[in-house]
């Protein structure tokens, strides 16, 4: 699990390694979205700075039973459903295997 760490000074490191101000980029913050919707970031925020308000709606908002998280879940649910039908239809050889 990769582990998040925001000091009170502000000195914020990833997965052990320190990240830089000008790094705290729209990549970097997907990324750690999308690992904190799957589970997979520790979170150690210390609230004295202000970047930790930042990290802390993402750790709040991807955590297990918040309602980002609910809806992503349903999404994904849904799109693997639609993954599963779609290869039915691909596979099916005659108009009796069709799920419709």
């Amino acid at each position: 699990m990769k582990k998040i760490t925001v000091t009170k000074d502000g000195k914020v490191t990833f997965d052990g390694k320190e990240v830089i101000r000008k790094d705290i980029n729209s990549v970097f913050l997907d990324n750690l979205f999308i690992s904190s919707l799957k589970s997979e970031v520790e979170y150690d925020i210390d609230d004295t700075d202000p970047i930790s308000k930042l990290f802390a709606m993402i750790r709040d908002e991807t955590k297990l039973g918040s309602e980002f998280y609910v809806q992503y879940e349903s999404f994904k649910k849904s799109y693997e459903k639609i993954a599963t039908d779609k290869t039915a239809i691909e596979q099916a050889d005659s108009e009796e295997k069709l799920l419709f």
